[in-house]
This record gives structure tokens, sequence and C-alpha cells, in this order.
């Protein structure tokens, strides 16, 4: 007998109508069961709700999954997104968001300007954050040393 499935006499159905959900799952492993039963996230918020929600998301992603108080800035430098902060111990940072080989626990600060690297603990970096307000002058600033120095790299 022939097993060219086009010699069979056996009616041929579409797998979404004939009960065949099973094959997706079972083909070669490709279907990721644990993620298929998880429901999407759905956001039902809108306007300032929605942007504190986007917030606290977000603060919660810098920190490991846990928030914090302290207020942030957020500029745009190029490519990449950092964050300016006033810290008790260091005085103003700024926080580069991108991938680095340092394990998540450790987070690379730059202080005095942007002119020293500080690699500090992510928590005790991010629990201790002051809710001053940092002048626009001062994000500028920051912002420009940092360009100048670490993304054009143009020495003093």
């Amino acid at each position: 007998m022939s097993k060219n499935i086009w010699d069979s006499t056996v009616p041929l159905q579409p797998v979404e109508t004939s009960g065949g959900g099973k094959i997706v799952q079972d083909f070669f492993g490709l279907h990721d069961t644990k993620s298929a039963e998880k429901a999407p996230v759905i956001a039902l918020a809108a306007g300032s709700k929605a942007q504190n929600y986007v917030d606290e998301t977000e603060r919660q992603r810098l920190n490991l999954g846990k928030s914090f108080p302290g207020r942030l800035s957020k500029v745009n430098i190029r490519h990449l997104t950092a964050y300016i902060a006033n810290h008790p111990d260091h005085g103003l940072c700024l926080y580069v968001d991108q991938k680095t080989s340092r394990p998540p626990s450790e987070v690379e600060i730059f202080i005095n300007g942007a002119k020293n690297r500080l690699v500090v603990d992510t928590h005790s970096f991010f629990d201790r954050l002051t809710n001053e307000q940092v002048a626009d002058s001062l994000i500028r600033s920051l912002y420009s040393n940092y360009e100048r120095k670490h993304v054009l790299m143009i020495s003093d």
C-alpha cells in the first residue's frame, strides 16, 4: 500500500477543523506550552494612568523587579537611553541603560560630570536616589560631557 498522502482515500480536512491542535505542540517540540498557557497582558489604562504604568514598569525593570521612590530624569543620547539622578553618596549620577558584561546585580554609573565610572550594587544605588529635581542646565552639562567623552570619544 502506498504511503503517499495524495493516493490516500481518507478525506483530508484542514488541521484547524479536524481537531489537529496537538500537531503543532508535538511537532519536534517547537511549541512552547508554558508561554501558550499565559494570558496576554491587556493594557486597560489610558492617558496619565498609562504613563504611570509605563514609568512604574520601567523602574521595576531597572531595579530587577523592585520599585524605588527616587526621581529619575530620562534623556536620549544618540542611540542610548540614559537616566540622571541625585544620589546622597555619589552626587549627580548618570546611568546608561545598555547591555554590559556585568552581572545584573551591578550597575555602572558615571559621576563627577561623567568623567569617572563607578560600579555599584543595583538595589543599593536605585533604592537610595533622592527626590530632588535636577536642574535642566546640570542635565544638559552631564549629557554633553558623557556624549563628548564616551560616545564621540573626544579627550580633554
